[in-house]
């Protein structure tokens, strides 16, 4: 009831690409595409994170009530709260279930998590509803790169890509872990180096 996760996934199936995203995870798509003599690699994202700090994902929260609703405004000022405190960041999860139903003054919500003005609010501040993406695969089409948001914090999916691109696919995954730390001690002042 008071913990949660997102929760990614993709497979491909007769040529196609399914993808589906519940939270701030991304996949990301390399592809190679050929310009005259040279070859440029094209980064796609594949499905939405759902965060609270991108302005697109607060203006649909916004957009799911009408603005007469003060039920809405406490249901927007609560989510901003939920995600200021650092407890989810994300419109969209798997968990939190007393966060996806109505509260009434009968449900007993740890002081830790409680918000201002929305104790009761009528409608779910969060949903486990997926994103979905399908895409039919080209020869272009060279990678997928999963990611939960604390690597695509500390590196952009261009970069990512790049780094896919450009290297061998044996241990990839722990490279792309690697420079993300190092870009996170970087951001701190210091440096971080495998043992």
């Amino acid at each position: 009831m008071f913990v949660s996760s997102g929760c990614l996934i993709c497979f491909i199936w007769r040529g196609t690409l399914y993808a589906a995203n519940v939270g701030n995870s991304r996949a990301v798509l390399g592809s190679v595409t050929d310009v005259g003599n040279l070859k440029r690699l094209v980064v796609k994202q594949l499905v939405r994170d759902h965060n609270l700090y991108d302005g697109n994902i607060q203006k649909q929260v916004r957009n799911l009530q009408p603005d007469t609703n003060d039920d809405y405004n406490d249901k927007y000022v609560s989510m901003l709260f939920i995600r200021d405190r650092g407890l989810i960041d994300t419109t969209r999860c798997i968990g939190y279930s007393y966060l996806k139903e109505e509260i009434s003054e009968g449900v007993e919500i740890p002081s830790w998590e409680r918000m201002p003005r929305a104790l009761n609010f009528t409608r779910p501040l969060l949903t486990s509803k997926p994103d979905v993406y399908s895409r039919i695969l080209s020869k272009s089409d060279k990678f997928v790169i999963f990611g939960s948001s604390g690597l695509w914090k500390l590196m952009s999916k261009k970069d990512a890509a790049k780094v896919v691109n450009t290297s061998p696919r044996d241990g990839i995954a722990e490279r792309l872990a690697t420079l993300a730390l190092q870009n996170g001690a970087k951001r701190r002042g210091r440096t971080y180096r495998v043992a």
